[in-house]
């Protein structure tokens, strides 16, 4: 079979982008923008920290234009206010049982979507919902404050779990986003052994006089003398630091509280953040019949402070060190099924025989000598389509995706390798529609390619006369996977319900999850992928590269800094040798006869469970076959992007040029742009650890070392090994290497559709939206002096697809304190403490939803 694509890329993109349709974007980039604007002004009154949380919890949401969500204990209103700015075709319903911090709620926010309104219970839900009234209902910390308003009553956030879910109709979503308990037993703390002031008050207290303070001060009990917790100094393990035995609880509680900041920490003794364990709350959504479509902690800094070294070890009683509880809480999203719908597809056991959907072979390089196994699944090309639609009035980007398709392989059973940040997923994804390479050639035989394969296989219309359009091509993993995916961009008629396409690769066999393609937000899915909820980096490609073909501009939220050696880099290797030795031509690989023992193909059963008469059953089972790596290696991956800085502040990233078996199957041509990578042992556990392991590899300091997105699948439909993006500041000696390439981030939207490697083209997407805008508008600016003078030699070399221009999601700094409430609370429509919920959230419609909530996605 021939490798080749279908030659319309040229002709097609003329069309898209000629006339009316660029007409359309420009207008539809400058509502985009407008709208950016307006959004942080509004959110320029808010902390950081709460637009932050609710950018968090917005990333969350898949949800159709039109949904209501309910965020209960909304406290005064910051995180709703921030929400309902982020989702303006959304309705926000906030409540809260204090009326005092709901009516200067409603004195200070005033949206035309947002609407506050007193609540019942620590949960704060609201009598007028009606059941099922709601698309998304939001538990922001309300499950810890129940639990503490119960007397520390387990039952509480159970209850207020089973009352939530009461409030959703079939396809909608619960958000859960608190604090978890840790295990149970008795751990060690050590800590800096640093005295405090003689008249420190509770928040100037640093960390051991702190927790002594807090194990006399915690749970109190109005002057009977039984509040605070166990707590035992022991002998320090070394000079100048403290060493504590205490329970596991009171140690990630102390910890909870001392990323809170000094002031902070010390208020509100008898609230308590670690209610649930992990396990109970993934129990406990299981159980209520929900689809834990996916949970996770949420491992962000805040268990150290800066200058400390080390700041806080935590041990077991054995002294075996133990990771620090994720500061930054716990998030699940478990969407409500009807009877039968599908919970989670799981791998039940190995199936007898052998695999027949998944082939090895060995190459070996003729150079080295090496073997290496790569893996095959008998499709050579896919072909991704992504429809889209641009809305006219708005600027919003709209995409079809499969929603829930069938992904059992990322719930395979543990084999080498910790889930190191035990990130699950219910087994249903979110991806592009793919198609075999015959079902494009077929279509091209045709007198119009695109209406026949509309007709044919995607079952959408095109909008007006517009035609399939060519984006990047890109190999999943090129050192392994003997296969790559040409996407295509199509502009088309939003149709009025969900589709199933035909002839697609990913069909669901026996599994009752159809995955059919829905409409969601172009944007909305990056920042889901952000936040790790869709691990799909080609996913992530194909959104960036068509939101620079529309000329759009993309939202970027970055956390974490580095601090870059600024050095001289000298003697580099930079774009026009990359792009010279890359038409280069040989065959190093040669195929073998047997396997190298690098990969394992596996047969086993999958099975997919539903609710089932109050309980959970099977519904359906299905053989898969997938691969794993071997020799010794884990499913855990880390790829690692190099930076420095030149003495003008210029920010280079390093990359090397490997020689790899699948590119050269396919273009004759084995050279490839990679990153440092580094497969993680199977001792590594944590974030923490992994950013450590590196370190060390890398020979720079932990600190040196910052994750670089959500960790992502390499290919979900064939096997579950997972890649963690990292960066890392690099010193001088490391920029030495024949092969090193060194490339100004600035200038990578000009060949990054040319890197092909899934891994690179996403990493290096990653570190560009980290730029300062200003830098990439100059270099943006140079970039068309190079092309208006002409340079023959580097001009036949620019790719048509680059990477858009990146905006930041929230304002990089508040510049005004949030605003005072009038002199009177009777401010605006919602000022009064018993005022009613609107009519229409009284009016249960038939089915027992509001007629006026638009349907969740169902599976």
């Amino acid at each position: 079979m021939s490798y080749h694509a279908l030659p319309m890329a040229v002709a097609d993109a003329r069309k898209l982008l000629g006339g009316m349709t660029q007409v359309r974007t420009t207008e539809a980039a400058a509502l985009t923008r407008a709208a950016l604007d307006e959004r942080h002004e509004k959110l320029k009154r808010l902390p950081l920290i709460d637009a932050g949380r609710a950018w968090t919890l917005a990333a969350h949401l898949l949800l159709p234009k039109g949904s209501k969500i309910a965020l209960l204990g909304c406290g005064e209103g910051a995180v709703a206010y921030a929400l309902a700015v982020l989702r303006p075709d959304m309705r926000i319903l906030a409540t809260d049982t204090d009326r005092r911090l709901l009516n200067r709620a409603r004195a200070l926010y005033h949206l035309h979507n947002l609407h506050f309104s007193i609540g019942v219970g620590a949960e704060a839900l609201v009598p007028p919902f009606a059941p099922g009234a709601l698309n998304a209902v939001v538990l922001d910390g309300a499950l810890h404050r129940a639990y503490s308003a119960a007397r520390y009553n387990t039952a509480a956030p159970k209850q207020a779990l089973t009352n939530a879910v009461d409030l959703l109709h079939d396809g909608g979503f619960l958000l859960v986003q608190d604090h978890v308990a840790p295990r149970e037993g008795f751990v060690l703390l050590d800590l800096a052994d640093i005295p405090s002031p003689a008249d420190a008050k509770p928040e100037q207290l640093l960390d051991a006089d702190f927790l002594v303070w807090f194990s006399e001060h915690a749970r109190p009990e109005r002057g009977l003398g039984c509040s605070g917790f166990f707590l035992e100094e022991l002998a320090p393990p070394e000079r100048g630091r403290c060493l504590f035995r205490l329970p596991h609880k009171w140690a990630a509680e102390f910890l909870i509280r001392r990323s809170m900041g000094p002031q902070a920490r010390s208020q509100n003794m008898a609230l308590e953040y670690a209610a649930l364990t992990a396990a109970d709350l993934r129990d406990t959504l299981s159980s209520l019949g929900l689809r834990l479509a996916y949970s996770a902690p949420q491992w962000e800094p805040g268990g150290s402070m800066p200058g400390e070294e080390p700041p806080v070890r935590l041990f077991t009683e054995e002294g075996q060190a133990l990771s620090l509880p994720p500061v930054g809480g716990f998030v699940a999203v478990a969407q409500k099924l009807p009877e039968r719908g599908s919970l989670r597809i799981t791998e039940r056991r190995t199936a007898p025989g052998k695999p027949q959907q998944v082939t090895i072979r060995a190459m070996r390089n003729e150079r080295t000598g090496a073997l290496v196994d790569i893996a095959s699944r008998g499709v050579e090309e896919a072909q991704a389509i992504l429809p889209y639609h641009l809305d006219a009035e708005t600027g919003q980007l709209s995409v079809w995706l499969h929603d829930g398709l069938a992904r059992g392989i990322v719930n395979a059973a543990p084999r080498r390798g910790a889930s190191i940040d035990d990130r699950r997923w219910s087994g249903h994804m979110v991806e592009a529609p793919s198609f075999p390479l015959e079902v494009m050639e077929a279509a091209e035989k045709t007198d119009s390619p695109t209406q026949a394969l509309c007709t044919a296989n995607l079952l959408m219309a095109p909008d007006g006369e517009a035609v399939l359009t060519k984006g990047p091509l890109v190999y999943p993993a090129p050192d392994q996977i003997e296969e790559r995916t040409q996407t295509w961009f199509l502009a088309v008629n939003p149709p009025p319900r969900p589709v199933q396409p035909r002839g697609a690769l990913a069909t669901p066999g026996k599994f009752h999850a159809r995955g059919p393609l829905r409409a969601f937000d172009a944007q909305g899915v990056l920042d889901a992928i952000s936040v790790g909820l869709v691990p799909n980096a080609q996913l992530e490609i194909q959104l960036l590269a068509l939101f620079a073909l529309l000329g759009l501009p993309v939202e970027s939220r970055t956390r974490g800094s580095l601090v870059l050696h600024v050095t001289e880099v000298t003697g580099r290797k930079g774009l026009r040798e990359w792009l010279d030795a890359k038409e280069e031509k040989g065959d190093r690989f040669i195929g073998t006869a047997g396997t190298a023992g690098t990969l394992r193909a596996v047969h086993s059963l999958f099975v997919e469970e539903g609710r089932t008469e109050g309980g959970v059953a099977g519904l359906a089972s299905q053989d898969l076959d997938f691969v794993v790596p071997e020799g010794g290696r884990t499913l855990n991956t880390a790829i690692v992007l190099p930076l420095t800085q030149n003495a003008k502040g210029v920010v280079h990233a390093m990359a090397e040029v490997e020689h790899l078996p699948v590119p050269q199957r396919f273009e004759g041509n084995a050279r490839v742009l990679c990153l440092p990578s580094f497969n993680l042992p199977e001792d590594i556990a944590t974030p923490e650890a992994a950013r450590t392991y590196v370190a060390e590899r890398m020979g720079v300091l932990p600190d040196m070392v910052v994750d670089l997105g959500a960790p992502y699948h390499t290919h979900a439909g064939l096997t579950p090994q997972r890649v963690f993006p990292m960066a890392v500041a690099t010193p001088p000696a490391m920029q030495k290497g024949q092969d090193t390439i060194f490339i100004a981030l600035p200038e990578i939207p000009l060949f990054w559709s040319q890197m092909r490697s899934q891994h690179t083209m996403v990493i290096m997407a990653q570190a560009y939206r980290r730029l300062p805008d200003a830098i990439r508008l100059e270099f943006a600016r140079q970039g068309m002096e190079m092309r208006a003078t002409a340079q023959e030699d580097i001009t036949p070399y620019l790719p048509t697809l680059g990477l858009p221009r990146s905006i930041p999601a929230l304002p990089e700094v508040q510049v005004a304190p949030p605003p005072q409430p009038a002199n009177t609370l009777k401010a605006g429509p919602w000022a009064d403490a018993e005022a009613e919920w609107p009519e229409e959230e009284k009016r249960p419609a038939a089915g027992g939803h509001n007629s006026d909530c638009p349907e969740t996605p169902r599976p």
